[in-house]
């Protein structure tokens, strides 16, 4: 009786050790910097983003197996307008344990509404087929005071 039950338990923990390596991430996204300053996941992040400009985002990324046609995407999502907040590499394929850095350009509008100044910054690495990963980071998109806009002129 006790001989069935420990092999039992057996077969039942080596079930889950073979689970929890399939579900275990195959990309793993070393470290992401904006101009130069290393942003942390899901909490504030000190990085002033300001109205207008353009940034340059670096995702640093290790894969633990061989991947065909993967893209490294950055994005901000709920801006209101037609033009898009986002920039997304060509597709390569990734090399087992090789380090990846990829350079991406976001260009925060000047409309973006600075009412709400908190956005979150979603950096995704995903391939055709197979493993993907999304993480999140949180930004303080700001306007300089007194800044005006002039869209038109009209002189009769």
């Amino acid at each position: 009786m006790k001989t069935k039950l420990i092999g039992l338990l057996t077969v039942f923990l080596v079930g889950i050790l073979a689970l929890c390596s399939l579900a275990s991430a195959a990309i793993t996204i070393e470290e992401v910097e904006m101009d130069g300053t290393e942003l942390l996941e899901n909490v504030p992040n000190a990085l002033d983003i300001v109205r207008g400009e353009e940034y340059t985002v670096k995702v640093t990324f290790t894969s633990d197996e061989a991947l065909d046609d993967v893209q490294v995407e950055a994005y901000l999502r709920g801006y209101d307008h037609d033009d898009r907040i986002e920039d997304i590499t060509d597709v390569f394929d990734a090399k087992l344990n090789v380090t990846y850095s990829k350079r991406l350009k976001l260009k925060i509008p000047q409309r973006i509404d600075i009412d709400d100044s908190n956005w979150t910054l979603r950096i995704e690495i995903a391939g055709q087929n197979g493993a993907s990963e999304i993480v999140t980071y949180n930004l303080d998109i700001s306007s300089d005071r007194h800044l005006i806009e002039i869209k038109d002129v009209i002189f009769s």
